[in-house]
């Protein structure tokens, strides 16, 4: 389906297709206009390593993380991994090219085909998933549940669901949530209607969160 004509469209002319798609999605949305897009895409040509644009949104203070997560995830499958792997410097357009001719004939995902081949690593695939969905990553190292908000929710819950709560800030009422799935909308909505404030997900670069998941919940099903 051809996507429709907005007015960010002339601005960004000249920029990359990740960068045009982002800037119409987010207005069409309604949640910025042309001179946001404008001033972030002055930022991003200022930067000496590659960002996203809608990161440099979110740091000009023009979009909040839950926001512009909430319309990437709406069109996730219109913001193609390959292309950020590409915009990032992780892949070459002809590495991509080669990927994309193997998945034709292959069912299997891009990123578990590149992963194959040995051209990119979890740590890599969890920071272009990251751009797509406008959220974090973080390490293994970093992740330190706050007791206190296990002890408010049902633990089966959380893990059924695969997700646990890392923090809460109580002035802007955000709830860090490490998600083993950070596209499960339904999971997301339940968690701010239990905890009374927006969800931020992340993802952990390295390891397995399944595994890390199981050990936490263990632990503190240990001390309890």
């Amino acid at each position: 389906m051809k996507a429709c004509a907005y007015p960010s469209e002339v601005i960004l002319q000249g920029e990359s297709r990740e960068n045009k798609r982002i800037g119409q999605l987010l207005v069409k949305e309604g949640v910025i206009d042309e001179r946001q897009i404008e001033q972030a895409l002055t930022v991003q040509a200022q930067q000496a390593i590659y960002k996203p644009l809608g990161e440099i949104l979110r740091e000009l203070g023009f979009i909040s993380r839950r926001k512009l997560h909430d319309v990437l995830l709406k069109y996730q499958k219109q913001i193609q991994l390959g292309e950020i792997l590409v915009k990032m410097g992780v892949i070459s357009d002809y590495q991509l090219m080669q990927v994309l001719f193997m998945q034709e004939h292959r069912s299997k995902k891009l990123g578990q085909l590149l992963a194959e081949k040995g051209l990119v690593t979890r740590s890599n695939l969890v920071d272009t998933i990251c751009v797509q969905l406008g959220i974090s990553g973080i390490d293994e190292k970093s992740v330190v549940p706050d007791k206190d908000l296990l002890d408010t929710v049902n633990v089966a819950f959380l893990r059924r669901r695969r997700v646990m709560p890392l923090r809460y800030d109580k002035n802007s009422r955000i709830l860090t949530v490490l998600m083993e799935d950070p596209t499960d909308r339904e999971t997301i909505e339940d968690l701010e209607k239990l905890f009374k404030a927006d969800v931020e997900a992340v993802m952990l670069r390295t390891g397995a969160v399944d595994n890390l998941l199981d050990e936490l919940f263990d632990m503190w099903h240990l001390s309890h």
